[in-house]
């Protein structure tokens, strides 16, 4: 019973956050563009994440992100994402799931990115209540307008995590650091630090966060160093 309260609940939330969500994409979405201009631009993200279910060794959930560009002014990418996961015993888990990403470059036509994830990771969790997460994921890319290429990459991202009721509604604070590796010639070619992620309770099971990112990848000719300030906001429905 417990179960299916949390779920009808969840179920509710999520349907009227979601068509929200969509309306304002659609509405958005046929005047978006993205700048040419990597380099020092401010970024607006914002994260949606909907349990679905969760067992003692299964779970799933929705992600969605809408990323605004241009110093938060376009919607320059959305993104739509199912995963499942298996706990394998108390320190690893198992992933799997796709995304379907849609992304408007350079103000010309928009690309569209099918991708297969597989997950392997590894948590540490110490007795003060501090957490250690390794998230280690395959990901296999398909573009549709760039000449239907694949791409293969992977991603990794160690997160410390810390309890933290400084106050009001605060509930953690987290810091986290992420390489990306393109195994199609372009090797380490991105990396996301984000020196805060603050998370507070909207009530017992659900949370909101807000946080810092600096976004760089190596773009152009020379492959230089270029990056972008990432302000994002996000909701947790669990």
């Amino acid at each position: 019973m417990r179960f299916r309260s949390r779920f009808e609940r969840a179920t509710h939330r999520a349907k009227g956050l979601s068509i929200i969500l969509l309306i304002a994409a659609a509405s958005i979405l046929p005047t978006s563009r993205a700048n040419a201009e990597f380099d020092g631009d401010v970024r607006v993200w914002n994260e949606f994440m909907w349990r679905q279910f969760r067992t003692e060794d299964w779970a799933s959930y929705f992600w969605g992100e809408m990323r605004w560009v241009d110093d938060g002014s376009y919607l320059g990418t959305w993104v739509a994402q199912q995963k499942f996961y298996h706990q394998i015993n108390e320190d690893w888990k198992l992933g799997f799931g796709g995304a379907w990403i849609d992304v408007e470059k350079n103000g010309g036509p928009g690309n569209r990115l099918a991708r297969w994830e597989l997950e392997l990771n590894r948590r540490w969790d110490f007795s003060d209540g501090t957490g250690l997460g390794l998230r280690n994921r395959l990901e296999t890319r398909w573009w549709k307008n760039s000449g239907d290429r694949t791409e293969f990459v992977s991603r990794h991202r160690l997160t410390l995590s810390h309890p933290a009721n400084w106050f009001g509604t605060m509930d953690r604070i987290d810091c986290s650091n992420e390489i990306f590796i393109d195994y199609n010639g372009e090797g380490f070619n991105e990396n996301r630090f984000r020196p805060i992620n603050v998370r507070f309770r909207l009530n017992e099971e659900d949370k909101y966060n807000a946080f810092l990112q600096i976004r760089s990848r190596r773009l152009g000719v020379d492959r230089d160093w270029q990056h972008a300030y990432v302000i994002g906001f996000g909701i947790r429905f669990n």
